[in-house]
């Protein structure tokens, strides 16, 4: 083999090492491409999840507040239910104690009906 030839086949295989060089490079920048298109994607994605979190945070705090107005307004119920029970019990005392001493008034006045009607008995 010749000098001519061998640098011919050495050219040959070079220009073949350029041209899948060439083809390697242009696979590169179509995945680079591909990554850069995933990657605005991924980034359109997380600027949703972001805002989707923002609500979630704006909604949240919109239910502890309406959390803390029923809490409170609870509170103030359960205190007015409890001052009216309290006050029905005090009235029910009141009423027992009464009956009480109308139940001792009306067995004094049966005894004294009894007294009367045994001294007419004895007068008849």
């Amino acid at each position: 083999m010749s000098n001519e030839e061998k640098i011919l086949s050495t050219l040959e295989t070079l220009v073949l090492a350029v041209n899948s060089l060439a083809k390697g490079q242009a696979d590169l920048a179509e995945g680079q491409a591909r990554l850069e298109a995933r990657f605005d994607n991924l980034e359109a994605k997380f600027e949703n999840l972001e805002a989707k979190v923002d609500n979630l945070e704006e909604g949240q705090s919109r239910l502890h507040e309406s959390v803390s107005v029923i809490e409170l307004e609870h509170g103030q119920k359960l205190g007015a239910l409890f001052d009216g029970y309290q006050l029905l019990y005090d009235v029910a005392t009141e009423i027992r104690s009464d009956v009480a001493v109308l139940k001792g008034n009306q067995d004094r006045q049966d005894l004294r009906i009894k007294w009367i009607q045994a001294g007419r008995r004895e007068t008849v």
